[in-house]
């Protein structure tokens, strides 16, 4: 492969798995409504899976209660947000949704990263959040 057709290559690479932009209709359905369609690009695949992953109503409640006994500009990782709540019921996905929620919401911000402390993390990287 020459040099030319090797950045075309990786062009057109990055253009089709770029999830930021929808493509045209890459598949064939006749059901009024496409999962596929629906999600074609990565912002409202992860907005839909950030609703959709909503299950222990009661631990969110719980975790805006903890939120907001917290000052402002006080730095937390979701180990704390765990510590603090416990893990909800259902998908352990919810305690990543809370958080990107908050983070929409202009609740939290990210300020770095920590490591987790958890011992089924392995010590992982988690980012740290701090109060708005």
């Amino acid at each position: 492969m020459s040099t030319q057709e090797s950045l075309e290559f990786d062009a057109e690479w990055d253009r089709i798995t770029d999830l930021a932009v929808a493509e045209a209709q890459l598949h064939a359905h006749t059901e009024p409504s496409c999962r596929f369609c629906d999600n074609a690009n990565g912002a409202t695949a992860k907005a839909a899976a950030t609703a959709a992953v909503k299950r222990d109503l009661a631990w969110w409640d719980e975790a805006v209660t903890w939120l907001a006994q917290l000052p402002s500009g006080f730095e937390f990782t979701a180990d704390d947000l765990v510590a603090g709540c416990g893990k909800p019921w259902g998908s352990p996905n919810q305690i990543g949704a809370r958080l990107r929620s908050w983070s929409f919401a202009n609740a939290i911000h990210p300020v770095g990263v920590a490591e987790a402390g958890r011992a089924e993390s392995h010590g992982r990287l988690l980012r740290l959040w701090a109060v708005a």
